[in-house]
């Protein structure tokens, strides 16, 4: 039985990246880039499992979200970031077919709103790092004024 949550705590001060897409191979490739980059790592094949995660996480996540998931795709992820505290205080990275497509205009909307970024599929090491390193730098910088919403809200 697969479980759904993701460990609690940042382990020995690593951040959390959770990879969002149903190809097995892409999420395997990528996991072991972050992973001997120092990140701590959590898959999910489709869109529910990704939301549950999101919800239930204990603490912001650096999500790297494949745009066309199965059963919710990730437009209406995003759009539920963009409308719910808990899921926009995760910072989103969309995977992209390739570099020819272009997003749905309300796509790039909602990830605008969130000041997430995109990376092109197929994904290459390099870019991945370098992409993940300034979600991360967001997500930081982005926390104290998160907890003062919530504390406000």
């Amino acid at each position: 039985m697969t479980t759904w949550t993701l460990p609690q705590g940042h382990p020995a001060g690593r951040q959390w990246v959770l990879i969002a897409d149903d190809d097995e191979q892409e999420r395997h490739t990528v996991r072991l880039v972050l992973e001997s980059a120092g990140y701590a790592v959590q898959e999910a094949q489709d869109g529910m499992r990704t939301l549950y995660l999101l919800r239930t996480s204990a603490y912001p996540l650096i999500v790297l979200l494949e745009q066309l998931l199965p059963n919710l795709g990730g437009a209406s992820l995003l759009q539920q970031a963009v409308q719910r505290a808990e899921l926009s205080r995760h910072s989103y990275v969309i995977l992209t077919p390739n570099t020819y497509t272009l997003p749905p205009l309300g796509l790039t909307q909602r990830l605008a709103q969130l000041g997430g970024l995109y990376l092109s599929k197929p994904v290459e090491a390099k870019a991945l790092l370098q992409v993940v390193t300034q979600a991360a730098r967001r997500l930081a910088a982005a926390q104290p004024r998160q907890a003062d919403d919530w504390l406000n809200s």
